[in-house]
């Protein structure tokens, strides 16, 4: 609340200049969202030496044959390489050498993993999660209705029959999600009850804070909408956010680079959260390929960060037998243009960040796991072979390295299992 009182003060300009009161207001909102997302940490909310909750985009590798159990063992022996429990390939896969020399250090700074991630970034959790979130917050929301309405009339007979009916459609209906939830989603379900923290109420506090600065200052709120949509679970929440994002990118100058980088990745974001139409894939489509021309590297990874998103909802909501989808095939054809023009066939003309490296194999490595199997003669995955070759060979950049030999690994594993 303290943090709240600081934004809606009115400021003697006399006293405080527009900018000091800007970086106040950026540094109080900042702040806020900074403690809303310390309620994703195990195994204590909050503390600092926990983790945050994470959820890969990939199904975890099973052992259940005698070759991926010896596989198992040998990866064992080097852990920075270990494909069973690394995190999305394009985060954290080592460990500071450094902070071996201090515990408290150490504590803080080991590697990312399947489970759990020492920072909180764009895409922390896979879709599936996320949906399940965002479905149970509906059915709570049913359910408070649902009480408060039986609660203000009816008969005391008749409340306790509709509260019986209401339980059994939970669990042959709407319900029946919360019985067939992954280990991934109890777990964060057992830590959050822990903390006693009432979230829906926080989340909803600060979306409507949110909702008044953007109309009059979107360079304050661009930064932290970002944050706030990796933790929403309101559906109503992100159809707003997806609905002012788009206004804003047709009314914010090109020039704005800053807000440009938040405003594609918060419409592939949303658009990803929602599960886009054809229609509104090609729109957006067409609006990647522009941001993918930019010249500011910085845009060009929200881009990218983007493009997974998509991706991702496209492959696990595809129903189309035997082919992919034309969502599907629309991404692949836009994705497989940049990622061969940027490292896996040519090496790319302009200077790029580590950032940018792994998402693009990254990318390349979801297109072959979700739609190589579709593609008659795919070139993509005999190109990525011999490109994570040459690459690995020259490179001197451990974290880039352990990306591409994570992609590389999973290629062979992926051939072994094919076989």
């Amino acid at each position: 609340m303290t943090f709240l009182l600081l934004i809606n003060k009115v400021y003697d300009e006399n006293m405080v200049d527009e900018q000091e009161q800007f970086q106040i207001r950026s540094t109080c909102l900042e702040a806020i969202l900074e403690l809303l997302i310390t309620y994703k940490t195990f195994p204590i909310v909050g503390n600092k030496l926990s983790h945050f909750h994470h959820t890969t985009r990939w199904t975890r590798i099973n052992c259940d044959s005698i070759s991926l159990k010896k596989l198992h063992k040998v990866q064992l022996l080097v852990s920075e390489a270990n494909i069973f429990y690394h995190p999305n390939l394009e985060r954290e896969l080592r460990a500071e050498t450094g902070a071996h020399f201090n515990y408290a250090a150490f504590a803080c700074r080991l590697r990312d993993t399947v489970i759990g991630t020492n920072q909180f970034r764009v895409n922390q959790y896979d879709l599936n999660f996320m949906w399940q979130q965002m479905e149970q917050y509906s059915t709570n929301s049913n359910n408070s209705a649902n009480e408060a309405e039986l609660a203000s009339g009816g008969s005391g007979e008749g409340r306790a029959t509709e509260r019986r009916g209401t339980d059994a459609s939970m669990v042959g209906g709407g319900g029946a999600s919360r019985y067939s939830e992954d280990i991934a989603t109890k777990n964060y379900r057992y830590f959050t009850a822990q903390s006693g923290v009432d979230f829906k109420s926080s989340t909803q506090l600060i979306f409507d804070v949110l909702m008044q600065i953007i109309e009059h200052n979107h360079i304050l709120v661009l930064p932290n909408l970002v944050k706030f949509t990796e933790i929403c679970e309101s559906r109503d929440q992100i159809k707003w956010i997806k609905e002012k994002a788009l206004k804003l990118q047709e009314t914010i100058p090109m020039d704005d680079t800053i807000s440009h980088q938040h405003l594609i990745y918060l419409l592939c974001k949303t658009q990803a959260m929602l599960i886009p139409t054809l229609g509104e894939l090609q729109q957006l489509c067409q609006l990647i390929g522009n941001y993918l021309k930019s010249s500011h590297i910085f845009i060009r990874n929200a881009t990218l960060s983007g493009l997974l998103c998509l991706l991702e909802c496209c492959s696990k909501t595809n129903t189309t037998i035997g082919r992919l989808s034309d969502e599907l095939a629309l991404l692949r054809e836009l994705i497989v243009g940049y990622i061969n023009r940027h490292g896996i066939i040519d090496v790319s003309i302009m200077q790029c960040s580590d950032i940018h490296t792994k998402l693009v194999w990254t990318l390349n490595y979801c297109l072959i796991e979700w739609t190589s199997k579709f593609v008659p003669q795919c070139h993509l995955l005999s190109n990525t072979v011999i490109a994570a070759g040459n690459f690995l060979r020259k490179t001197n950049n451990e974290d880039v390295y352990l990306c591409v030999l994570h992609v590389s690994i999973q290629l062979y594993l992926h051939i072994f299992v094919c076989l």
